[in-house]
């Protein structure tokens, strides 16, 4: 159990660092998790706000992380639409930063989006 903690520790010093790094990167919540078992993660949520700031704050964190995959999630219920961006810290750290989506913003898009199509709307949409 103390490796957890430990693990955990270390986890918060490095998004800590990534921070101190990066200071224009926003964060509204934040959480870690690890386990014995699996992988750990850090999960970071961007401020909510206007869409235009929510498509930039991504765009920092992009900017900022390595072995980065964009997801643009629709799912059934368009209230729920989100951008997942799935990176690591420096460390190797995996990160996910989630931004959520305003429904107006979708204009169209009826399905899940990946990759450089995602990009370029976080892009179109930060102006």
């Amino acid at each position: 159990m103390a490796h957890v903690w430990d693990t955990m520790t270390d986890m918060i010093a490095s998004a800590r660092d990534h921070l101190a790094r990066y200071p224009a990167l926003s964060i509204g919540s934040v959480g870690v998790s690890a386990t014995d078992l699996g992988p750990r993660q850090v999960e970071v949520y961007v401020p909510t706000g206007a869409h235009a700031e929510v498509c930039a704050h991504l765009l920092a964190w992009w900017d900022s992380l390595d072995d980065t995959s964009l997801l643009l999630k629709v799912g059934d219920d368009p209230e729920d639409a989100r951008v997942l961006l799935y990176g690591r810290l420096v460390d190797g750290i995996a990160i996910t930063v989630v931004g959520l989506v305003e429904e107006d913003a979708l204009d169209g898009v009826l399905d899940d989006q990946f990759g450089e199509w995602v990009l370029h709307w976080l892009r179109e949409h930060a102006v």
